[in-house]
C-alpha cells in the first residue's frame, strides 16, 4: 500500500496511530516500538513536529492569522497550537509573521 502523509494539506486530517498501523500493516504496539528504536521519539511526537513546520513555513509564506495557521495544519485550539509551537521553535507564532 501506499500510506504515505505528506504536505500541508494533510497535517489537518486526524491521524492516529491505529490508522498509521493498518496503513502500514502492522499492529500499533509493533509500531509505537519500531519507531520509537528507529528515530527516538513517538510516532505521535513526529506527526506533532510534522504539523508545527508545515505551520512554520505558512507563517513565513504570510497572509494568514495565527488561528488560521492553527486550523489549517489540524489544531482546534490556538492557544494549543501556540505553546506547542513555541516550544518548538523557542518563540511564539506570531514573530514568524515577518
Amino acid at each position: 500500500r501506499s500510506g504515505r502523509v505528506t504536505g500541508v494539506q494533510t497535517c489537518a486530517l486526524p491521524i492516529s496511530v491505529a490508522w498509521l498501523a493498518r496503513e502500514v500493516g502492522v499492529s500499533e504496539t509493533s509500531l509505537r516500538r519500531a519507531f520509537k528504536a528507529r528515530f527516538g521519539i513517538t510516532v505521535m511526537e513526529h506527526v506533532r513536529n510534522l504539523r508545527l513546520d508545515a505551520a512554520h513555513l505558512l507563517l513565513r509564506e504570510g497572509g494568514l492569522r495565527v488561528s488560521q495557521v492553527a486550523y489549517r495544519v489540524g489544531y482546534s485550539n490556538p492557544a494549543n497550537f501556540a505553546t506547542a509551537f513555541r516550544r518548538r521553535f523557542g518563540c511564539p507564532p506570531g514573530r514568524r509573521l515577518n
